[in-house]
This record gives structure tokens, C-alpha cells and sequence, in this order.
């Protein structure tokens, strides 16, 4: 299969100037092209709707991850505490 290229003239049309922008010609269309029309395009797909207790569920998972981490935090605190408070006695 054979490509037709197209030749540019001597002075090929500055295509990045907006201002003195020809307008270009519109391209063959070919057999196949004509033919063929184009598809529609596809319909987005539905985004699954979360259940109620589904959100709930893992909002009372994130909420006690929370308060662990918050305890355990408070645990090392603590444990820093009683450290620096045993190393002042000795």
C-alpha cells in the first residue's frame, strides 16, 4: 500500500503564527472512509453505587485505626516520659 504524500511549496504556510494562518485544505477522504461511518461514542459506565452500611462500615474501621494509633502514640509519650524521668534519678 502507497502513501500519497503531499510536496510543500517554496514558501510552506507558517503554522504556528495565529494571526496569518491559512486556512488548510481538508483532506481526501478515501473509499473506505466514505463507506464506513463514524461510530458514537461509547457510553460512560455507572460508577457502582456504594451501600449505606458499606460507608459506614469503613468509616467505624477508620475511626478505630484512629484511636489506636492516637494510643499508641500516647503510649510512647508515656513511655518517653517514664525514660527521661528514670535517667533524672539516676
Amino acid at each position: 500500500m502507497l502513501i500519497n504524500v503531499p510536496k510543500l511549496g517554496s514558501h510552506p504556510p507558517n503554522l504556528l503564527d495565529n494571526r496569518q494562518a491559512p486556512e488548510l485544505p481538508k483532506r481526501p477522504t478515501t473509499a473506505a472512509e466514505a463507506a464506513a461511518p463514524t461510530p458514537p461514542p461509547a457510553a460512560p459506565t455507572p460508577m457502582p453505587t456504594l451501600d449505606t452500611a458499606m460507608i459506614r462500615e469503613q468509616a467505624a474501621m477508620l475511626k478505630e485505626n484512629e484511636d489506636k494509633q492516637r494510643a499508641l502514640k500516647a503510649q510512647k509519650k508515656a513511655e518517653e516520659k517514664r525514660r527521661c524521668q528514670q535517667e533524672l534519678q539516676w
